[in-house]
C-alpha cells in the first residue's frame, strides 16, 4: 500500500532491505493524453511532480516507519528539484542517461519540453554531493554540461549479475543473431533491418531474433515499412520480434544465439552488452556513446559506426561464419566481465562512495 513501509531480509548478508512506496498522483500522464499541444510540457510537469513525491517521501520517513536514520540518499537524475542540502541527506545522483541526451544524439529536434525538462533536473542535480556516472562516456558528458562549481564525478559502472550466466554452453549451430533492449529508434532498429536484408542473401538461414518491448518513437507504419523487404523477399521468418520475455528466457536466448547485436545510437552503458559478454558470446555493436569502452574491437566483438547497414551486416556475417573466431572474442568478453562488472567490485565501489558522501567529506572524482 503507498506509504507503507516493508522489511525483508537480504539474501546472504545481516542487513535488511526496507521498501517504502511513496504516492504520486502521476498527473502528468493524464496531461500527456489531454491534447497534443500539452505534451511538450509533460516531461517538465513530470518532473515537478515526481520531484516533490520522492522529497517528501525522504522527509521524516525514519521517524514515520522507525527505521534507522538516513545517512545518504541515491537518486537517477530525475526528481532532484526539491531536494534542499540543509534539510535532506547528501545526494548521490546515480547518472544513467537522460531523454535530452538522447535527443541530441540522434539529431532530433530539441523540443521546448524536453529542453525545459532538463533546466528544471540541472537544478536539483547541481546540488547533490558527486555524480556516480555509469561510463567514462557519460561522465565526460557531465563534465561539458555541468562546468565548475559543479559536483565531482566518479565512474562505477553497473555491476553484472554472474550467477544468471554461463559462458560454457555452446550456441545453437542455426546462424541467430540476438538483440534484447527496447524496440525505439535510438537502438538503430531500423539501421537493424537494413543490414538484415543483406545477411540472409549471404546467409539464407539467417534470423534475427530480439527481445524487448516497443517503444513510441518507432510507430506501427514505421516498423510495417522497415520489415515489409524482409517479408516480401524471403522466405521464412527472418526477424522474430518476441515481445518482453522473463529473465529465464532471455538468459537463454544469450545462450543460443551465436552472436549479439547492439547497433544503437547513444548508450551511456548498456547493461544487455555486458550481459550477453558474460555469456561467452562475441558482441556486434556500434562505437556510440559507451559500448567501445564494454567492446573491444577484434577482442570481444567488432564495432562499427552507427547508422552504418553496411558494415553491420558485413560484421555481422563475418561473426557468424567464424564459429572458432566467435568464441574466443566470446571468451574474451566473459573475462573482461569478470575482471570489471562484478557486483561485489560494483558494491565495494558504492560502498567507499556512500561513506564518503554521508561523512560531506571532500570526494575525489575517479574512474574504473
Amino acid at each position: 500500500a503507498p506509504g507503507k513501509a516493508h522489511t525483508c531480509q537480504t539474501s546472504g548478508t545481516t542487513g535488511r532491505l526496507h521498501l517504502v512506496e511513496v504516492p504520486c498522483a502521476n498527473w502528468h500522464w493524464y496531461w500527456f493524453k489531454l491534447a497534443f499541444f500539452a505534451r511538450s510540457t509533460t516531461l517538465p510537469l513530470r518532473e515537478i511532480e515526481w520531484s516533490r513525491a520522492l522529497w517528501r517521501g525522504v522527509s521524516g520517513l525514519s521517524a514515520r516507519h522507525g527505521l534507522p536514520p538516513i545517512d545518504v540518499v541515491e537518486a537517477a537524475e530525475i526528481g532532484n528539484l526539491s531536494y534542499q542540502p540543509q534539510q535532506h541527506p547528501p545526494l548521490v545522483i546515480r547518472a544513467h542517461g537522460n531523454t535530452w541526451a538522447i535527443h541530441k544524439a540522434e539529431g532530433r529536434r530539441m523540443t521546448f519540453g524536453v529542453w525545459l525538462d532538463r533546466r528544471l533536473e540541472r537544478i536539483g542535480m547541481r546540488r547533490a554531493a558527486v555524480f556516480s556516472a555509469v561510463s567514462r562516456f557519460h561522465a565526460d558528458a557531465l563534465r561539458v554540461e555541468f562546468p565548475p562549481p559543479a559536483p565531482p564525478i566518479t565512474v562505477i559502472p553497473n555491476p553484472v549479475n554472474l550467477h544468471m550466466f554461463n559462458a560454457d554452453t555452446p550456441p545453437d549451430a542455426a546462424p541467430l543473431i540476438f538483440y534484447a533492449g527496447r524496440i525505439e529508434s535510438n537502438k538503430g532498429i531500423l539501421t537493424l533491418f537494413r543490414a538484415m536484408q543483406q545477411i540472409v542473401k549471404a546467409i539464407p538461414t539467417a534470423q534475427l531474433i530480439m527481445a524487448g518491448r516497443r517503444h513510441p518513437s518507432l510507430s506501427d507504419h514505421a516498423l510495417s515499412e522497415a520489415l515489409a523487404p524482409l517479408q516480401n523477399s524471403f522466405d521464412g521468418p527472418v526477424v522474430r520480434l518476441l515481445g518482453h520475455l522473463p529473465w529465464e528466457e532471455t538468459v537463454a536466448w544469450y545462450r543460443r544465439a551465436p552472436v549479439f547485436v547492439m547497433p544503437s545510437l547513444y548508450e551511456s552503458f548498456c547493461l544487455a552488452v555486458a550481459e550477453a559478454m558474460a555469456s561467452g558470446r562475441p558482441v556486434v555493436a556500434t562505437t556510440a556513446g559507451a559500448l567501445p569502452e564494454l567492446v573491444i574491437d577484434g577482442v570481444t566483438g567488432r564495432l562499427i559506426a552507427p547508422g552504418d547497414a553496411d558494415a553491420l551486416a558485413a560484421a555481422l556475417i563475418a561473426t557468424l561464419n567464424d564459429r572458432a573466431g566467435a568464441q574466443k572474442m566470446g571468451e574474451a568478453g566473459s573475462r573482461r566481465v569478470h575482471e570489471l562488472y562484478t557486483a561485489d567490485r560494483v558494491v565495494a565501489q558504492s560502498e567507499a562512495l556512500y561513506a564518503a558522501a554521508a561523512a560531506r567529506q571532500p570526494i575525489t572524482a575517479f574512474t574504473t
